[in-house]
Formats: structure tokens, C-alpha cells, sequence
């Protein structure tokens, strides 16, 4: 694990508290949420929409066709397109409940974003995976870990949270842009580009 300790217990400690509810929380930013489970869960059918989530406490298991992806704490899940899946919630109890807190992607920004990153790269990072899916998992980092709690700090003022809201969620995308799986996601941007 590549973050601090004390910094990903104030992030559980976040979530766990702007996470009233069973099921998806969204707060004040229409594009940050959290997710809450306080039982385990058998093998369900979903969409799951275009996000980065961070798992902050439980385990989680995603199936895609085939694919089988098992999620603990301290992993960022980057789903890139809607897709249709298959989840189970492995570890989770009322004492001890799953917890998640997530970004939904924005295509066009993350675009843009890596525009202005080739500015100043001048060989852009290969994949370092051939098999390309539309969801992988990265181990966190501070790097991602400090954005996210800066997002829960802007909430306590509506203000912070209209101005600065977009610029966190921007170095979020940044963050992983710049990440050592950003070959990944360079690949995942040009082909959705090609398919739209």
C-alpha cells in the first residue's frame, strides 16, 4: 500500500459519516458519492456507471462476462464505461459495514485533461496491459487518498463546494492520468473517442 495510514482512517472516518443511508448517497457535488452496505450480499445484476471508487472498508466482488475482480480496502476501482455486471458484497456487517466513496467519470473533462498533460509530456506512457477492460482496479496512493478528503472538507461550506469542487475532481483525473496504469487509460480514452 502506497498511502498513509492515518490519512486513509480519516478518509473511513469521512465516509462513514456522510454515509447515512443503505445503498448510494450522493452529496451536495452531484458528482461525488458514497456508498454504504451493512450485510453481505449474494451475486446481483447491475449497470455500472463511469466512476472512480475508492473501497474504504468491506470487500467487494465484480464480475464482467468471464472476469472476475475481487475489491478490498485500500483499492481504487476505475470503471470506464457503463457496463452491465455482476456484484457481490463479501464482507460486510452492521458493526463493520462495505463502504465506498466514488467520483462518476466525466469523458470530455478527463479529454481535456489529457490534452493539456501531453503539453508537457513528450512520449506518452504505454499499457501495461494488452487486455484492455472497461474496469481495472490501481492500489491507492496519497496522491489520490488527498484529493478525496479535500472533496468531504469542501462539503462543510456550500461555497467551497460550488467553487472548488470541479478543481478537486480535476486533479483527480490528473492524479490518475499521471498514475503508472495511465497507459490504461490513454487506450480506454481513444477508443471511446473512436466508438462516439
Amino acid at each position: 500500500m502506497t498511502y498513509q495510514i492515518h490519512k486513509f482512517k480519516k478518509l473511513a472516518t469521512l465516509v462513514e459519516e456522510h454515509t447515512p443511508q443503505e445503498g448510494i448517497n450522493i452529496t451536495e457535488l452531484e458528482s461525488f458519492g458514497t456508498y454504504r452496505a451493512s450485510s453481505t450480499q449474494g451475486r446481483t445484476p447491475e449497470i455500472d456507471i463511469p466512476a472512480i471508487v475508492i473501497v474504504v472498508q468491506g470487500k467487494k466482488v465484480c464480475y464482467v462476462g468471464d472476469q472476475k475482480h475481487v475489491y478490498g480496502a485500500g483499492k481504487v476501482l476505475i470503471g470506464f464505461y457503463p457496463a452491465p455486471v455482476e456484484t457481490e458484497i463479501l464482507e460486510a456487517s452492521p458493526e463493520n459495514p462495505y463502504l465506498a466513496v466514488g467520483v462518476s467519470l466525466d469523458m470530455g473533462r478527463m479529454a481535456e485533461m489529457l490534452l493539456r498533460i501531453d503539453q508537457f509530456d513528450e512520449a506518452a506512457p504505454q499499457a501495461v496491459s494488452t487486455d484492455l477492460s472497461a474496469k481495472f482496479a490501481i492500489d491507492l496512493s496519497d496522491q489520490l487518498l488527498d484529493p478525496f478528503i479535500r472533496l468531504f472538507d469542501v462539503l462543510a461550506n456550500p461555497r467551497d463546494a460550488a467553487i472548488l469542487g470541479d478543481a478537486i475532481v480535476d486533479e483527480i483525473y490528473y492524479r490518475l492520468l499521471c498514475d503508472e496504469r495511465s497507459g490504461e487509460l490513454r487506450s480506454l480514452l481513444q477508443q471511446k473517442g473512436k466508438i462516439q
